[in-house]
């Protein structure tokens, strides 16, 4: 296959495989209309952050996929392998996002909230990690961004972006825990990672 025939069919394919993630997102919460709607005080504005980081990005990334158009410095062409890697990573991050969703259950919230009656929850992805949903974007979006625009440039700028963003989301969710469970929160910290187990 011709390395033109390549990057097209992996910017389609990273497209679709984009599509069914956040089309399963929306099912997922289909009739969870006020998950959106959180209280100020234990949310600190960062469901509204995300809200308009996705909007930006989803915008953006529609955009590139159906005009094709190349952003400068962008590469003109990318190997199979790298093509492959990065479908596969994407795929990686949908499993991972299910298996959070999956395991939370009628714990999974938009928003920074915890139930009278919630527990901690330890085991299945969270027993390696605090943010496996968090996780599961970053595999997703990051290998999109790299397929629909071959820029390093905006790979970066997007990483950054995400950075901002979700520390924001993280801290206030991670105190939030804290506040809930103050005897078993600091040492489930202590035997897990936020993003990547035993590293980050």
């Amino acid at each position: 296959m011709e390395d033109r025939s390549v990057v097209m069919v992996g910017k389609w394919l990273g497209f679709v495989v984009w599509l069914f993630y956040l089309s399963y997102e929306v099912w997922v919460r289909k009739g969870r209309g006020k998950s959106w709607q959180a209280e100020e005080n234990t949310d600190q504005s960062t469901t509204r952050l995300i809200r308009r980081w996705l909007l930006f990005w989803t915008v953006s990334v529609s955009f590139l996929a159906v005009t094709g158009f190349l952003l400068p410095l962008s590469l003109q062409t990318l190997p199979w392998e790298v093509v492959a890697a990065c479908l596969s990573i994407m795929l990686t991050g949908c499993s991972l996002r299910y298996s959070a969703m999956t395991v939370l259950g009628e714990s999974f919230s938009r928003t920074l909230k915890v139930r009278e009656d919630q527990r901690l929850i330890r085991h299945g992805v969270y027993s390696v990690l605090r943010h496996p949903g968090y996780a599961a974007n970053l595999c997703v979006w990051v290998p999109l961004i790299f397929l629909e625009t071959r820029s390093p440039v905006v790979v970066a700028f997007f990483l950054l972006s995400f950075a901002y963003v979700y520390r924001r989301r993280i801290l206030s969710e991670e105190q939030m825990l804290r506040n809930a469970f103050p005897q078993e929160y600091p040492d489930y910290e202590k035997r897990t990672g936020r993003l990547i187990p035993y590293l980050i």
